[in-house]
């Protein structure tokens, strides 16, 4: 259930529920506090998702953490999914997790990640609030506290995206993708197609370029990279809006 906020000011006047990253908070506030005594870190948490209600509006919020296991990683054949991650967690990574779930209310997702859930929570009242850019390719309304700004991904652009990353893999997850695309060429390639369909047989033109079975490859690393809408469903069950698969 989702946590309530103080309504205060605008507050009253928005019904909206900030969606939030427990993981990258988790992290981030972590190692900014690795040295810090752990009431330190359990504050700056709370002070920075009381930030992320003001910018962006929010009455409630809901607060998503990973859990145990994760189907992407059985997945991977082409690499280790995640299979480049060696740093050492943060000191308090573990009391924050704790505390973010006794306190805030933060649901943990088991068999996926919390990617996941936040793509599928995303609604027309809902803002998701990360400093993932990965989580791009969800439509909607997205707040970066970062960067500290609020912006809208239509569905288009967030179709793009993804295709982006089919292209030039997920460095940080040890996907892959193509060798030689990267950001500039990638987007190169799509401002040259004509619309999606086109744009999706170019990608698998150039799979076909470097792997033996490139439309497994493709739907590897597809679903690999695939932000869920609707809990279960993965990519290859989204595709003929703009695609057939290939004959043998």
């Amino acid at each position: 259930m989702c946590k309530d906020a103080p309504l205060t000011g605008d507050l009253m006047t928005h019904k909206k529920t900030a969606n939030i990253d427990g993981d990258i908070i988790a992290y981030s506030v972590g190692f900014a506090a690795n040295k810090d005594p752990v009431e330190n870190a359990l504050h700056s948490a709370k002070i920075m998702i009381r930030s992320m209600l003001e910018a962006t509006g929010c009455d409630s919020y809901q607060i998503y953490l990973t859990g145990k296991g994760n189907y992407r990683e059985e997945m991977a054949t082409i690499a280790p999914y995640k299979g480049n991650r060696t740093q050492d967690k943060p000191v308090h990574y573990q009391a924050l997790r704790d505390y973010l779930i006794d306190v805030h209310g933060a649901i943990v997702i088991e068999g996926r990640e919390a990617d996941d859930a936040l793509g599928c929570a995303q609604a027309e009242d809902t803002v998701l609030c990360t400093i993932d850019k990965d989580l791009d390719m969800i439509a909607g309304a997205h707040y970066n506290w970062r960067k500290q700004i609020n912006y809208n991904v239509s569905q288009p652009e967030a179709d793009i995206f993804f295709m982006k990353q089919l292209m030039t893999g997920d460095r940080t997850d040890n996907i892959k993708g193509l060798d030689g695309i990267g950001d500039v060429k990638a987007q190169r390639i799509i401002d040259e197609s004509d619309n999606m369909t086109d744009l999706y047989w170019k990608i698998l033109e150039m799979y076909a370029m470097q792997y033996d079975k490139p439309y497994e490859a493709m739907m590897e690393n597809a679903n690999l990279l695939w932000i869920q809408r609707e809990e279960g469903v993965l990519w290859d069950s989204n595709i003929a809006e703009f695609a057939n698969e290939p004959s043998d």
